[in-house]
């Protein structure tokens, strides 16, 4: 049963003969997210070959987390205060 409803929807599909305006919009845009995200990944590669490189850092298993690596590399926001800048008025 199960085979026939199966084959029954692919026949239904292939018989269609109505096009919907921008339903091939997926094919125009899927393949330039996919370049874009294979970019960004080759982007992300190659700044962390530099940071090892130069840092001498290996794997970077010597640190807690990317965070930690981050702060030591200098690459890292850091928060500057020392503690003196609120007061209390009264």
């Amino acid at each position: 049963m199960r085979v026939r409803l199966v084959e029954e929807i692919l026949a239904s599909l292939d018989a269609q003969a109505v096009a919907v305006p921008g339903s091939n919009a997926a094919e125009i845009a899927l393949p330039k997210l996919a370049d874009s995200l294979k970019e960004v990944l080759q982007q992300r590669k190659c700044i962390a070959d530099d940071v090892e490189r130069m840092l001498e850092v290996g794997g970077g298993s010597a640190f807690a987390s990317a965070a930690h690596l981050a702060a030591y590399a200098g690459i890292a926001p850091v928060t500057h205060s020392s503690g003196s800048s609120i007061r209390a008025f009264g």
